[in-house]
């Protein structure tokens, strides 16, 4: 519960719980919906409280999520929706991850370190020795306890790191800063979120 309240927050909404006894309890969530909250005109501006997208010059980015885990997913989704700049295309294990990124040369890379198939280190290891995405930068979004993906050769420079449960201006500012600090791997935004097979599917299909 404690791990569901933080993601909650994180994602704008709260969680709540109401109990009877002997009937037992019943836990609710209130989430942000799509549509735009009634604003006053001295409201104008970035979102109160989001992280303000940084300039582009028009550019727009394929960020590449690999996690096996869905509710981080769904929450690096939440945390990227007001950024129309970046594109999340996603994966749901090492191996599906090594394939989009040959397939969209992303701009950088989100890499979980514990999947099926392969493991987020294994990935970094195949995809280092590709001269096609040698050059992505990788960030490490392991949670707190686990090690950091990758060797000490392939966790150069272009390794970073936002430990989970993942907070947003966190994993804003770390896209931001590996994207700016790569030249020449942005690309087009051409629609919504892609997603690979084995993610459709789930874990386990």
């Amino acid at each position: 519960l404690v791990v569901t309240k933080h993601l909650v927050e994180l994602m704008g909404g709260r969680i709540g719980v109401a109990s009877a006894p002997g009937a037992g309890s019943r836990f609710w969530v209130e989430l942000a919906g799509g549509r735009a909250a009634a604003r006053s005109p001295s409201d104008d501006g970035p979102a109160a409280g989001l992280a303000p997208a940084r300039p582009t010059n028009g550019a727009c980015r394929t960020v590449l999520l690999v996690d096996d885990d869905l509710p981080s997913r769904d929450l690096v989704h939440a945390h990227l929706r007001e950024r129309p700049d970046l594109r999340l295309v996603v994966a749901a294990n090492g191996r599906e991850g090594v394939a989009l990124a040959l397939a969209h040369a992303p701009a950088v890379i989100l890499m979980d370190n514990r999947m099926p198939e392969l493991t987020g280190g294994e990935a970094i290891e195949l995809l280092a020795r590709d001269p096609r995405t040698a050059r992505i930068p990788v960030i490490a979004i392991s949670a707190g306890p686990d090690p950091a993906p990758g060797s000490p050769q392939t966790a150069g420079p272009s390794m970073r790191r936002v430990a989970k449960p993942l907070a947003r201006d966190a994993l804003l500012n770390a896209i931001d800063d590996a994207i700016a600090a790569a030249a020449g791997t942005g690309d087009g935004c051409p629609g919504p979120e892609e997603q690979g097979e084995a993610n459709r599917k789930g874990p386990g299909h």
